[in-house]
């Protein structure tokens, strides 16, 4: 199959949203009949409004909401300011994404339900009004960007094609910006989004400066750095970290591949990690030697029984036997699971 939901992919990278659209149409607005093989927040906006209509029982509260809320605290926070005000933040959208996530398990009907409930106990007027009318242009984004995301691509594009990716990347990410800006207001979405398009940003960026081949790698260094500097301070300390442990990894995968000695190993770990990290990166690379060792001196010992003419039941009890001189219990599954890689590679 050529043509994917790539961009869907994509939209749960940076959104933190699972609910899938594929192919939607047109069905009567019926919260209890929504077609959730369509797109599940389909007149989820109609679906807030209807339920903030219904009488009130705050005693569903005390009752489990959905399977994977069980035994769990719910996310985010209903919050007002000294003046009563609602605070809209991503303390806000933690609290919707936590019912909301549950879309599948539960109906959207049933998950923002129980959102109403919560504002119509927890919050007093104005906040109340406005966190329901939040909640709407939330989720009327959220019902256009699943559309949006459902544009298939070229699967062959994405695996061989680099730019591609990049651009589609680029494309939804950039959709997915003003289609918050246009159903909900600047303040709600910078509220909402302000990390996730930082990091986005940051994302296409630095992709943007290694396709460019004009640029010398001390120069994409350079532009890589300010790119970091441009990052929301809060961010910044924790993303450096990430690329430093990505590139330790990097080097550290190019220098396994190398077969190093003991000692290569254990300067390399002991100059790019924590005192900790180093000593168990060396111990689990002494035991990892140690034990190619045995096993290479245990293959020695078997091609040497092999020769001896023994007949098969006495060459399997022979090499039992060696095999017990070598390895203790724990590593015996993995020696048979290596010669019988080995018996049918010949």
């Amino acid at each position: 199959m050529k043509v994917v939901y790539f961009i869907l992919v994509l939209f749960v990278i940076f959104s933190g949203l699972w609910l899938l659209n594929r192919d939607p149409i047109a069905v009567e607005i019926s919260p209890r009949t929504l077609n959730l093989n369509q797109n599940p927040m389909r007149f989820a906006p109609e679906l807030a409004r209807q339920v903030a209509e219904q009488p009130l029982d705050f005693s569903e509260l005390e009752t489990p909401f959905a399977p994977d809320a069980e035994g769990t605290e719910v996310d985010g926070q209903l919050r007002t300011d000294e003046f009563g005000e609602l605070i809209v933040d991503i303390q806000l959208k933690s609290f919707f994404d936590y019912f909301l996530s549950s879309v599948g398990q539960v109906t959207p009907e049933q998950a923002i339900r129980r959102i109403q409930l919560y504002i119509a106990r927890d919050l007093d007027e104005p906040a109340a009004t406005k966190a329901r009318e939040v909640l709407e242009n939330y989720l009327a984004f959220k019902e256009a960007s699943l559309d949006l995301m459902a544009q298939p691509i070229d699967q062959s594009k994405v695996e061989a094609d680099v730019s591609y990716r990049h651009a589609q990347l680029k494309y939804a990410l950039t959709q997915l910006k003003d289609l918050r800006r246009q159903y909900m207001s600047e303040a709600e979405a910078t509220a909402f989004f302000m990390d996730e398009e930082a990091y986005g940003d940051y994302t296409i960026r630095n992709q943007s400066i290694g396709l460019n081949d004009e640029l010398s790698d001390l120069e994409k260094q350079q532009q890589r750095q300010l790119a970091q500097a441009q990052l929301p301070e809060h961010m910044r300390e924790h993303i450096v970290e990430q690329e430093k442990q990505a590139q330790r990894s990097q080097a550290l995968t190019e220098l396994l591949a190398q077969s190093p000695t003991l000692d290569e190993l254990s300067n390399f770990a002991y100059t790019n990690y924590s005192a900790e990290e180093a000593e168990n990166l060396v111990n689990h690379y002494k035991q990892e030697f140690q034990f190619k060792q045995r096993y290479a001196a245990y293959r020695q010992a078997i091609a040497a029984l092999e020769s001896q003419g023994f007949t098969q039941a006495q060459l399997e009890r022979e090499k039992s036997s060696v095999a017990d001189q070598y390895f203790d219990e724990n590593q015996l599954s993995m020696v048979k699971a290596l010669d019988q890689g080995l018996a049918q590679s010949e």
